[in-house]
């Protein structure tokens, strides 16, 4: 093995150990696992009101249609806040590796 490669290698280790030590990753992890949770049990709950109530089909459709883009919509935005956090970490595990 090359020094180059024993030195990657001992980087990549070092950065692995600061990513499962990460307090910032963890916290926005654990917050985008929070909001998912939070948005599934409010779509589950409006849509077992949706099925009780007496509207026609296309309606109801159409409400949850609405309903499942804005979970989605809010999914995503906490997931690109969570990337960003992951992704500044992973910028500076390549900056060291240049």
């Amino acid at each position: 093995m090359s020094y180059l490669q024993s030195r990657l290698g001992d980087l990549r280790t070092t950065a692995a150990e600061e990513l499962a030590s990460s307090v910032e990753v963890r916290h926005s992890i654990e917050e985008l696992v929070g909001e998912a949770e939070k948005y599934l049990k409010g779509a589950e709950i409006y849509l077992k009101n949706l099925k009780g109530e007496n509207r026609k089909s296309d309606e109801k459709l159409a409400l949850w249609d609405r309903v499942a883009d804005r979970v989605n919509d809010k999914f995503t935005e906490c997931l690109l806040a969570t990337e960003a956090v992951v992704n500044t970490w992973y910028k500076a595990v390549l900056d060291k590796e240049a």
